[in-house]
């Protein structure tokens, strides 16, 4: 989590392409982690772990305190990605290894799956 925040700071977003040597160990994110501290908030835990937990979190800066909630994450069942979101993280994780190109084919023909009869689904099965 705090190379989550960290990287959000720094790098202005936590995707795939952040999480490689190099970024981790940049000597910003390095820094800014070692001055993180994680404490369960005693009002949330009293929810338990529902798999989507809100979250709450105090950013004690030298001019003050910021204090930011959220009810839960983008992307969970509850607080879906949009469709752009959704493509866009398909392809940041896919694109690295696949090129660009193919990626965006692959978007393409996986949208449509849920038009395709029984039968086209049978034969990608045969594939």
């Amino acid at each position: 989590m705090e190379f989550a925040l960290a990287s959000r700071l720094v790098y202005q977003r936590t995707g795939i392409e952040e999480f490689t040597d190099d970024k981790v160990l940049d000597v910003r994110i390095q820094a800014l982690m070692k001055k993180m501290t994680m404490e369960i908030d005693p009002d949330l835990a009293k929810l338990g772990f529902i798999g989507t937990a809100p979250v709450r979190i105090r950013i004690k800066t030298k001019s003050g305190v910021v204090c930011l909630a959220s009810d839960l994450a983008k992307g969970n069942p509850e607080k879906p990605l949009s469709e752009s979101d959704r493509k866009a993280k398909f392809s940041s994780c896919v694109s690295p290894i696949a090129g660009s190109e193919t990626a965006a084919r692959w978007w393409n023909e996986l949208s449509t799956l849920e038009l395709l009869s029984p039968n086209q689904l049978s034969l990608l099965g045969a594939l």
